[in-house]
C-alpha cells in the first residue's frame, strides 16, 4: 500500500513538471517564436551561410546580450527584415559596428560564406543575442536533436512517456476508487445483514411455543421486572412508616 502510494506521488510529481515545461515551452514558442531558459537560446543552423565556422545542422547556444556588448567578429543572433522572410531568425558574424543620424548602435552582418555584408543593418530591436556555443557538423547533439524533430523521436521521447505516466496515474485512481466503492459496499452489506438477524431473532419462537416469539418474551420479561421492583420498593417504604406513628 505505501509502495502505490509512494508511485502515485512520484508519477504526479513527474506529470506536473512535464506539463509545466511544455506550457512553458509552448508560451514561448507563441510568443517570441522560439524557446528562452535562463536568457539563453537553442537553435539549430538550417543554411550553409556560416560554413565552414558553423555547419548546416549544427546547433548553438544564443546569449541574450545588449547591442552595447556586441563587439566586432562576434556571431549574433537576429531577426531579418528581409521582406520574404521577415522575422525569421539569421546567425551571421560582425562585419562593422556603427551609429545612425541619433547615436543608436546599428551592425553590420556577414555570413562567412557569402560575399557581401546583409541589404540591412541589425538594431537593438530585432537583435537577440550573442552566440556562446556552437556544435560541429556530426556531433552526438546533432543527431539527438534530429531524431527528436522527427515523427518517431517526438513520439517516443516525448509523447509516449507523458502518455505511460498519465496512464500509470488513471490506473491508480481508478484503482483506489474501486477499492472505496467495495469497502463501502461491504459496509453496506454488513449493516444490512445486522438489521435482517436482529428483524429475523425477534420473530423467531421460543423452543417448545408455538406462538411466543423472542420478542413477546423480552416484553413479558421486562413488564414482570418493573412489577417486581415496584413491589420490593413498597415493601421496603412500609416499616418505615410503622416506626413513625
Amino acid at each position: 500500500m505505501i509502495g502505490e502510494k509512494k508511485a502515485y506521488i512520484i508519477s504526479s510529481v513527474i506529470l506536473a513538471i512535464a506539463a509545466s515545461i511544455c506550457l512553458i515551452f509552448a508560451v514561448q514558442v507563441v510568443t517570441r517564436g522560439y524557446v528562452n531558459i535562463g536568457g539563453y537560446s537553442l537553435f539549430r543552423v538550417v543554411t550553409g551561410s556560416m560554413e565552414p565556422t558553423i555547419p548546416t545542422g549544427a546547433i548553438l547556444i544564443c546569449k541574450d546580450t545588449e547591442i552595447d556588448q556586441i563587439n566586432t567578429g562576434d556571431i549574433v543572433c537576429y531577426r531579418t527584415k528581409v521582406a520574404e522572410i521577415y522575422g525569421s531568425i539569421v546567425t551571421h558574424r560582425v562585419a562593422d559596428i556603427k551609429q545612425d543620424e541619433n547615436g543608436a548602435i546599428q551592425l553590420e552582418t556577414r555570413g562567412d560564406a557569402n560575399m557581401s555584408s546583409d541589404p540591412y543593418y541589425v538594431d537593438a530591436a530585432n537583435l537577440i543575442g550573442r552566440v556562446t556555443w556552437y556544435s560541429g557538423k556530426e556531433s552526438v547533439l546533432n543527431n539527438m536533436l534530429s531524431f527528436l524533430s522527427g515523427k518517431i523521436g517526438f513520439f517516443v521521447c516525448i509523447v509516449f512517456p507523458v502518455l505511460l505516466v498519465s496512464g500509470l496515474i488513471l490506473q491508480n485512481a481508478v484503482k483506489n476508487l474501486q477499492k472505496e466503492l467495495m469497502l463501502a459496499r461491504y459496509e453496506l452489506e454488513r449493516g444490512v445483514a445486522e438489521e435482517i438477524s436482529e428483524e429475523i431473532k425477534d420473530s423467531e419462537l421460543l423452543p417448545g411455543y408455538t406462538t411466543l416469539t423472542y420478542a413477546d418474551y423480552e416484553a413479558i420479561y421486562e413488564t414482570l421486572r418493573k412489577e417486581l421492583m415496584e413491589e420490593l420498593n413498597g415493601r421496603n417504604q412500609e416499616p418505615d412508616r410503622e416506626q413513625e406513628g
